[in-house]
């Protein structure tokens, strides 16, 4: 049963990847390619990273186990779900138990293991959980990516606005948490609306989109910028951290619109379209992939104002 669950998975990866363009693809093994060597670096130069690396696995297998629609399929289907699940846990965070291997860091691999089995054990969608956040009352009405995503994630997303805000003073510790934060404001663009919500809007394509990326920067700057502040007042020696850290989240949400446009087809997930936009989030954290957002954020408008022109015109 085991192996027939990560057979589906792997079709599912092959499908996906099946809609990316030649482009694409060498675009995501070079970035791959980089990440990892980086990645290495990372490590070899700090010998006590341990945490950091076990941290990131777990909030991250944490959030997909939330968030993934076919848990409750699955507990229902297969004889043993919890072992379905451990094994696909185990398989993503197979990457991260290396790293600790080599760091020779035994009792986080062994506590790596131990929670992911614990994870397993999570019943709940985040659907199921009232979610009560603490910007939604902030957003416009109009704005309804936001307003759906902060009803699916705004408890994740409010944990991750706490912490950032809790932990300013530490150094480079908001920026982390500020971007597990982006990147669950990432889902807020998969989900293209139906036709009949997009004409509503009389405006011109480029006017579409400038209005729509002005609004969603201007949402994320009201309640990023005063952590950032703070980080840059508690820690003043990395000071250009916060703004450089700003402008790339600003380019990457302004992507996450684009990117949805220029695969737009009404009531459409985009799925094979944001692999590259995912990738890009690392470019907030990863010196090398900075340019990537910008570079994307000029192609897919491009792509965008292609589609949104058919779709308007017919």
């Amino acid at each position: 049963m085991i192996q027939k669950f990560l057979n589906i998975r792997w079709i599912q990866v092959k499908r996906s990847l099946q809609d990316l363009t030649v482009f694409h693809v060498i675009a995501l093994l070079i970035i791959l390619f980089f990440a990892g060597i980086n990645l290495l670096s990372f490590v070899q130069k700090n010998p006590n990273s341990a945490p950091i690396i076990l941290g990131t696995a777990l909030i991250g297998i944490t959030i997909l186990h939330l968030k993934r629609p076919d848990k409750r399929l699955i507990n229902i289907v297969a004889r043993r779900p919890l072992s379905i699940f451990g094994s696909e846990y185990l398989l993503l965070a197979f990457p991260f138990l290396l790293i600790l291997i080599y760091l020779k860091a035994f009792l986080f691999s062994f506590l790596l293991i131990l929670v992911l089995m614990c994870i397993t054990l999570i019943n709940k969608d985040l659907g199921e959980i009232k979610s009560v956040s603490i910007f939604s009352k902030y957003i416009p009405s109009n704005a309804f990516e936001w307003r759906a995503g902060m009803r699916k994630q705004g408890i994740i997303i409010s944990v991750f606005y706490l912490l950032a805000l809790a932990f300013s003073w530490v150094r480079v510790a908001p920026i982390i948490f500020l971007f597990f934060g982006l990147a669950a404001i990432s889902g807020f663009f998969v989900e293209c609306e139906p036709l009949s919500i997009l004409l509503l809007s009389r405006d011109t394509t480029p006017i579409f989109l400038r209005k729509k990326i002005t609004q969603s920067l201007r949402i994320y700057a009201i309640f990023t910028l005063p952590i950032l502040l703070l980080s840059m007042i508690f820690v003043p020696d990395l000071w250009y951290v916060a703004p450089i850290f700003f402008v790339v989240a600003c380019f990457n949400i302004a992507n996450f619109i684009l990117t949805k446009y220029a695969f737009y087809h009404p009531n459409f997930n985009v799925g094979a379209g944001s692999i590259l936009s995912q990738l890009s989030l690392l470019g907030s954290i990863i010196p090398f992939l900075l340019p990537l957002p910008f570079f994307l954020v000029i192609w897919n408008y491009f792509k965008a104002k292609q589609k949104l022109n058919y779709f308007l015109s017919s």
